[in-house]
């Protein structure tokens, strides 16, 4: 019993160490990548619009560059391709 709970246990702290690595906090939502909520065009009556700060925006900005440039680690992404003069 004892042995099931400690295995248990390890398991559901591996798992949640496996979800703190997903460090984008823009996440791709089926093919689209979203923006911040400022961003979002709401209707002209709503009261809840709040307009983005510079900051807000470059935030977005570095957090889509890192995530796009994970996306090419993982694939294996080569550029050489593109410097072909052929092309």
């Amino acid at each position: 019993m004892k042995i099931r709970l400690l295995l248990s246990l390890i398991s559901c702290s591996f798992f949640a160490f496996l979800a703190l690595a997903q460090d984008s906090k823009f996440r791709p939502n089926n093919q689209q990548i979203p923006v911040p909520d400022c961003l979002n065009i709401k209707g002209l009556l709503d009261s809840s619009y709040k307009p983005c700060t510079a900051e807000d925006h470059q935030l977005w900005l570095k957090d889509i560059t890192h995530w796009r440039n994970e996306r090419r680690i993982r694939i294996g992404y080569n550029g050489s391709r593109y410097e072909m003069p052929e092309l």
